[in-house]
């Protein structure tokens, strides 16, 4: 952790190695030692840790700027990869929060969201797509309104069908049919027919 005072030119500081020289940069590869810790190759001795504002998860063989301060070499930034493959955004177990105006995320192929708990929270939210499936292992709505609009067919499939209106259910059609393969059973305090 460093310490504030060293960035205040108004507070006194008798740290000898607080001076421009130590945070002049450098650029270097990283290296692998046999225990997957990443090293630079110029100081092999000294451990890396990436600085608060480097992001990218390093990797053996990133070509990287590296500034040296308190006996810690922080990386700053990553200038170039040894190969290209999948780039990972590395926070350090601590929460990362964007702030804008407007967030668009665009991908050729595809965008997956893995979490223990998602969470939506939108004045309104629009859904268009062409196939949309959903497997949750429980779903549960809760609206004021609810329309559906289905120009084709709207077919539901279930061991068990159960509807209940308090007040009023309606259901009209041009043609209706009700066929059960076993007991049909009608009750009510007043039925109807014709």
């Amino acid at each position: 952790m460093f310490n504030p005072a060293q960035f205040d030119d108004n507070v006194a500081t008798n740290d000898s190695t607080w001076t421009s020289a130590t945070l002049q940069p450098r650029v270097t590869c990283l290296a692998a030692d046999a225990k997957g810790t990443l090293r630079a190759v110029d100081r092999p001795a000294k451990h890396v840790r990436p600085a608060a504002s480097c992001l990218l998860a390093l990797c053996d063989g990133d070509l990287v700027r590296i500034v040296h301060h308190a006996g810690t070499d922080y990386v700053t930034d990553v200038l170039a990869r040894r190969q290209e493959g999948e780039q990972v955004i590395d926070t350090g177990g601590q929460p990362l929060k964007i702030l804008a105006t407007r967030l668009e995320l665009v991908a050729r192929e595809s965008i997956g969201l893995r979490a223990p708990r998602f969470t939506l929270v939108a004045t309104l939210s629009s859904w268009v797509s062409r196939h949309l499936n959903l497997r949750p292992g429980r779903l549960w709505l809760k609206a004021r309104h609810v329309q559906r609009e289905v120009r084709g067919v709207d077919a539901t499939h279930a061991r068990h069908v159960h509807q209940r209106a308090d007040e009023a259910m309606v259901m009209r059609g041009r043609v209706g049919s009700i066929r059960m393969d076993g007991v049909l059973r009608i009750d009510g305090a007043q039925v109807h027919v014709g």
